[in-house]
This record gives C-alpha cells, structure tokens and sequence, in this order.
C-alpha cells in the first residue's frame, strides 16, 4: 500500500510548493500486529480459573453421583450451570464490544481517508497557483515564514516586550 501522498500528485504540479507543504506529512501507520496486545493483562489466567472452576464443581458432581448423594451433585450441577452461564455472559458481552470497536474503527478509517483525500487537494490546488504564479505564492509563503520566526525570536529573546 503507498501512502505517500507525494507519489500521487499530477506531474505538472510537481514543485517547491509540493516538497515544502508535504514534509513531514506522511500519515501515521497504525500498530502492527505483533506491536498490538494479544490480550488484556489477565485474560488467560481469568480464563484458566473459569476453566478450573468448571472442572471441579464437575468432578464434585461425578463424586455426587457416585457416592449416590443426590444432593451434592444436584448442588454441584447448579454451579457448573452458573459458572458456565457467567462464562457465556462475558463471551457475549465481549463478542458486542469487538463488533462496535469494528464499527468505530471503519468510521474512522472512512475519515481518516476523506482528510487524506481532502489534503492532498489542498497540497495540489497550492501546487497549482504556485505555478500560475511563477513561484510567486512560495515566496510569500516564505516571507511570511521568516517574519513570524523573526518575531517569536524577538518575543523570546526579551519576553516583557511582549508584555508592554
């Protein structure tokens, strides 16, 4: 994927204009994969509990049963179901949550990419009139440029000037 924006301009609009207002304006990349956390800190062990919690109110269950103690299976066969529900819940829960953080980030990708879109029209309508204008507008540009860098050297230099 190409995601410079210079490498998309006409030809014609190809100047110092161009190289002065696109520098440094490569888009950020988003986190790779590998640079993104699998997990939030705690999920596995939070899972592995859920998962021994199962097993031994199933094992109690068995013993339940086959101690013939009705009772004690029927108890330990209610906290399978609930802890099994409680599991279920909190899949769900985090299956909606992926999807509207889906949706977000397609909401975002679709304006990230109108921005682009938009910039790259500012970068070649300037490019443009700079042409027309003999280098005229990157002058002007520069001038203006100097004289605010010219007046926050002076407002640093002596900061109760700018106070008066």
């Amino acid at each position: 994927m190409d995601l410079d924006p210079i490498d998309r301009l006409d030809s014609e609009a190809d100047g110092p204009a161009v190289r002065m207002l696109a520098a440094g304006t490569e888009p950020a990349l988003a986190p790779r994969p590998a640079e993104r956390a699998a997990s939030p800190a705690g999920t596995h062990e939070l899972l592995l509990v859920k998962l021994i919690a199962i097993a031994v109110t199933l094992a109690v269950a068995a013993y339940g049963i086959e101690t013939e103690r009705k009772s004690v299976a029927i108890v330990a066969l209610a906290a399978t179901a609930l802890v099994a529900a409680a599991v279920a819940l909190r899949a769900h829960r985090s299956a909606r949550a992926r999807e509207e953080l889906h949706r977000a980030n397609e909401r975002l990708q679709r304006t990230n990419a109108e921005l682009h879109a938009f910039h790259l029209g500012v970068i070649q309508g300037f490019a443009l009139i700079d042409e027309r204008t003999h280098g005229r507008l990157t002058e002007l540009v520069e001038e203006a440029g100097d004289e605010l860098a010219e007046l926050i050297d002076d407002a640093l230099d002596d900061p109760s000037e700018g106070a008066k």
